[in-house]
C-alpha cells in the first residue's frame, strides 16, 4: 500500500469509529457534543419563528391574495397557522377579511375563517372576524392613505423653506 491509502484508509476509519452510531431503528447519529443535532430547534429559527407568528397575529388580516375561491390556499393556511401559534388562550383573536365594499365572496370566506380557526381549536368564544381594515394599524402609510396624502401642516426643511398642506414649498 501507498503512503495516501494508508493516510485515507486511517482518517475513514477514524472518523466511523468516533463520530456515528446507528440507534436501534437503524439511523445514523451524529454524538458530537459540539454540533446540535438535526432534531434541536436553533435559537435563531425560534426567534424568527416567533416574531413571524406575532407580526401575523398583530395585522390579523386577511386578503383575496390568501384565498382560492372561497378556500384558504398555502399562503392563507399559513398565516392563519402563525396566527393560532401565537394566540393566547383566553384572548381574543381578531382576523380581518380586508375585501372591497360588496365583494360577492366577502361572507363565502368569512365563515372559511371561522371554520379553519374553529377546526384548528380556537375556541368559537374567542374567534372574531370582521369585515375591513385593521382599525389598530398605525403605519406611516395609513396615516397618509386616510389623509388622501395631504400633510397636515407645514413644515421646515434644513433650508429654511417651509410647504404649506399641499405639499408646494414657500421660499
Amino acid at each position: 500500500m501507498n503512503r495516501r491509502t494508508l493516510i485515507t484508509i486511517t482518517g475513514l476509519a477514524a472518523i466511523f469509529a468516533t463520530g456515528c452510531t446507528v440507534d436501534k431503528e437503524g439511523d445514523a447519529k451524529w454524538e458530537d457534543p459540539f454540533f446540535r443535532s438535526p432534531q434541536t430547534e436553533s435559537h435563531v429559527t425560534r426567534i424568527y419563528k416567533t416574531a413571524t407568528n406575532v407580526g401575523a397575529l398583530k395585522d390579523g388580516t386577511i386578503q383575496a391574495m390568501h384565498f382560492d375561491g372561497n378556500e384558504l390556499n398555502d399562503l392563507g393556511q399559513t398565516k392563519i397557522d402563525a396566527m393560532i401559534e401565537a394566540h393566547k388562550p383566553g384572548t381574543s383573536l381578531n382576523v380581518y377579511l380586508d375585501l372591497p365594499k360588496n365583494d360577492p365572496t366577502a361572507e363565502a370566506r368569512q365563515e372559511t375563517l371561522n371554520n379553519a380557526l374553529a377546526s384548528a381549536g380556537v375556541p368559537t368564544s374567542e374567534i372574531v372576524v370582521a369585515l375591513g381594515t385593521n382599525p389598530n394599524s398605525t403605519s406611516d402609510s395609513a396615516y397618509v392613505i386616510g389623509n388622501d396624502g395631504k400633510s397636515s401642516g407645514g413644515s421646515t426643511s434644513s433650508s429654511g423653506s417651509s410647504a404649506d398642506s399641499s405639499g408646494n414649498i414657500a421660499n
